[in-house]
């Protein structure tokens, strides 16, 4: 009820965004918790097997004529994970227009010092590369407890690598109006951050539960012949998959057409793996309801929901991972 009264609210008096329709849009997946289903097990003793981390980090480019743009969205808690698997994935660290931090969590951001560290000495990069995140929050910034060598984050660290932060909490478009960043997502209802392991936070010695929201953001793109929308999340920390939908769609509709946008694809982590059944059952019908072509799970889903979404969805269902390339 509180966030149907919030939602109609937030229609009212949020201002739309204008999306250029895209040709194509391709996305990588660098850093998941897992690898393509068939590598084999003896690979997994040589660099030639992808290496998974706890966290997401993809490669984004999306065309349009002969204008094409390439971010990388979010880089995970793991530096070494990073770097490995990009350089598999398209030989080196190539120059991207922008990074996008969907927040400051480790797993979504750990490694960002050390990718924008290896960038600014492979001088292949505009110095002033511009890092879209929502504003720092020290309860954000602590180091987790495994990797030891994930980097807290700041002002500083970030300014020091020649890079150009942007902090803001507006939904705002980027690169040709081709990306939608939007802004943090409506608060959770569903009490998962409550559970799961706990973060160090070196500012004051503690430990905090490790998934609790962090102003988590949404990375939108909208494809031509009116397919819809590509809706990009990082771990789903602090909504459910229903009102990520509506949240998207709401920045991106025309207020005279309101309705005539729909949901192409779900990519991400959904945030499902210490869900009870219940939850697990209540997110297939959310996903029946807003209807994508596509549902693409990866990170922190979970197995038991992966396995409920092919069950329910079938032929909608793509098991992400790390290496995996998706075309729309």
């Amino acid at each position: 009820m509180i966030f149907c009264i919030f939602d109609t609210i937030f229609r009212l008096i949020m201002p739309r965004c204008t999306l250029l329709e895209l040709d194509s849009l391709v996305i990588q997946s660098v850093v998941d918790n897992k690898v393509d289903p068939f590598t084999s097990p003896s690979a997994a003793k040589t660099d030639r097997v992808f290496k998974t981390a706890k966290g997401i980090s993809l490669v984004i480019t999306a065309t349009k004529g002969p204008l094409s743009h390439t971010i990388l969205f979010d880089t995970g808690p793991d530096p070494t994970a990073l770097v490995h698997n990009y350089t598999r994935l398209r030989s080196e660290i190539p120059p991207v227009d922008a990074i996008v931090i969907s927040q400051w969590h480790p797993y979504s951001s750990g490694a960002l010092i050390n990718v924008l560290e290896s960038i600014h000495e492979s001088k292949a990069q505009d110095p002033l590369l511009p890092v879209d995140g929502p504003p720092i929050q020290l309860a954000s910034t602590g180091h987790h407890i495994l990797p030891f060598h994930t980097h807290a984050i700041d002002h500083d660290e970030i300014a020091r690598t020649g890079a150009r932060l942007i902090e803001t909490n507006k939904p705002h478009t980027i690169l040709d109006d081709m990306f939608l960043v939007s802004d943090p997502l409506p608060p959770a209802q569903k009490q998962q951050h409550e559970r799961g392991a706990s973060r160090v936070l070196a500012h004051v010695h503690k430990h905090n539960h490790d998934q609790k929201p962090q102003n988590e953001r949404l990375l939108v793109c909208k494809l031509k012949a009116d397919k819809g929308l590509v809706i990009i999340t990082g771990c789903s920390h602090a909504a459910k998959l229903k009102e990520i939908s509506s949240h998207a769609l709401t920045l991106v509709s025309d207020p005279k057409a309101d309705g005539e946008s729909r949901v192409h694809a779900l990519v991400g982590g959904f945030h499902m793996e210490e869900a009870e059944q219940e939850e697990l059952k209540a997110a297939v019908r959310d996903l029946k309801d807003i209807n994508p072509d596509y549902i693409l799970a990866g990170n922190c889903t979970g197995l038991r929901f992966q396995l409920e979404v092919e069950e329910n969805l079938p032929n909608r269902f793509v098991r992400c991972f790390c290496g995996g390339e998706y075309i729309f």
